[in-house]
Parts: C-alpha cells; sequence; structure tokens
C-alpha cells in the first residue's frame, strides 16, 4: 500500500537529476534484481558496493532480531524496498519505507506491497506524513547525504520513537573534519559534472562526525576484519533518546 500525502512539484527537478544519474551509474534495477538484493552476480559492477551492503544488512537485522520482541520500524530514504524486505524477515516486525522518489517507491509497492507487514509512504518527513506514529527503530540507510541539515533530520524524528527506540544511520559516509568533509563535496562536484547532472550537488551534502554532539549517541567503526574482507567502509551509528 501506498500513500501519497505530498507535494511532487517541488521535487520533481531533484528526482529527474536522481534518476538520471541512477542510471548512468547503473543502478536502477529490474524487478527480478530487487527481489534478490542484497545478492547481486559476482561479475555485477556494483558487486563489492553490495557485498558492503549486504554486511550492514546482516548485522543490522541479527542486532534488531535479538530484542526479541514486536518491532515498528520505519525506514527513511528507503528506495525500492530491498531493505524493508529484509527486514520484513524479523518475526513480528511491522515495516514502514518512505522515500520522495516515486518511480523506485512504486517499484517497492509493485513487488513487496503486498505483504502484510510492509507499508509504503510518499513524502517528506518536514512534512506531516507521521503524525501520531510511534516507531521502535528508524533507519537512515545511504540516505543521510540527501539531507542538507542531519541535526533538524534527527530532532525532526525524535518524536515518533517509542521507549526504548533506536535510530541507526548505514551505509553512508561520515567525515571526521570539516577538511575531508569539503575534500569530499568537491569531489562529488566534479562527479555530477563528468555525469552532466551539476545541479545534483546542491543535494548532496557531506557531513562530519560534528552533527552527533547534541545526541546520546554511539559510533560503531568497522573492525580490522571487516576492512580486510572489504565489508567494512561505513560507521554505524545508534543514536538513542537522551534519558534525563
Amino acid at each position: 500500500m501506498l500513500k501519497i500525502e505530498s507535494s511532487l512539484s517541488k521535487l520533481a527537478g531533484q528526482e529527474q537529476l536522481y534518476l538520471t544519474l541512477r542510471k548512468k551509474e547503473g543502478r536502477l534495477y529490474t524487478d527480478e534484481q530487487v527481489k534478490e538484493l542484497p545478492q547481486v552476480a559476482k561479475k555485477h559492477p556494483l558487486a563489492k558496493e553490495w557485498k558492503v551492503r549486504k554486511h550492514s544488512a546482516q548485522r543490522l537485522i541479527k542486532y534488531l532480531a535479538a530484542k526479541a520482541r514486536p518491532l515498528k520500524i520505519l525506514e527513511i530514504g528507503c528506495g525500492n524496498g530491498w531493505l524493508c524486505h529484509q527486514l520484513s524477515y524479523i518475526p513480528g516486525t511491522a515495516i514502514t519505507g518512505l522515500d520522495i522518489n516515486t518511480p523506485e517507491l512504486e517499484q517497492a509497492v509493485r513487488l513487496f506491497g503486498n505483504t502484510p507487514s510492509m507499508n509504503f509512504i510518499f513524502g517528506d518527513i518536514f512534512e506531516d506524513i507521521l503524525l501520531f506514529e510511534k516507531y521502535d527503530a528508524i533507519i537512515f540507510a545511504s540516505s543521510v547525504q540527501y539531507f542538507s541539515n542531519m541535526v533538524q533530520a534527527i530532532d525532526r524524528v525524535m518524536p515518533f520513537l517509542n521507549k526504548n527506540a533506536e535510530i541507526h544511520i548505514i551505509d553512508s559516509p561520515i567525515y571526521k573534519t570539516e577538511r575531508d568533509a569539503i575534500e569530499a563535496r568537491e569531489r562529488s562536484k566534479n562527479y555530477f559534472e563528468m555525469n552532466g547532472v551539476d545541479e545534483m550537488a546542491k543535494y548532496y551534502h557531506h557531513h562530519t562526525y560534528g552533527f552527533l554532539q547534541k545526541f546520546n549517541h554511539q559510533v560503531i567503526r568497522p573492525g580490522l576484519s571487516e576492512r580486510l574482507l572489504g565489508t567494512g567502509y561505513f560507521p554505524w551509528i545508534i543514536i538513542k533518546p537522551r534519558v534525563f
């Protein structure tokens, strides 16, 4: 089931740039491919990337399943729904995927929308689309780079957390210093220009660990074994409401 509760007009330009880039990168997948994600063929051009995503997804699922209780989970920036699909195998879960990208979200609905435990919503978290909802886990998977201000984004979703709930950030680059972020921003700008989507730089952001200072958080960095196996590129960040 897909709920569309937001205006398309202000998102149309960003969506078109995003889809143009993803097509050039080979990141628009067929229905059959999405059903199998994060598993891809060994010779797939993005096999290394999906190896990382498979590892982080399995690690997150194991962590959440160990809570051994029914969970309501929200994934912000769910795209084609592959991670929601994987999370739905955790016993007792109810999964909501949210995104502003219409074609990928429609694909998620087409493939997984008939699963009773899964629901998809079109919209922006800064609009009133999640009123009165509460979740046990909110996940940003490879999506924080599309938010210009992560402090505002985390503040926005905090009221949607149940007691003892958590926010998880995975599969996203977070930079140690502002200089690192500036250098990465320049690399991204050159990359977008090379691919003919110059304006994408306006929508792709580079965050440092500084945004976490306001929050009760834990950063789990890749271990040596993960780095050696090629599965450890990004930190796993867990944010919990402060207890006063």
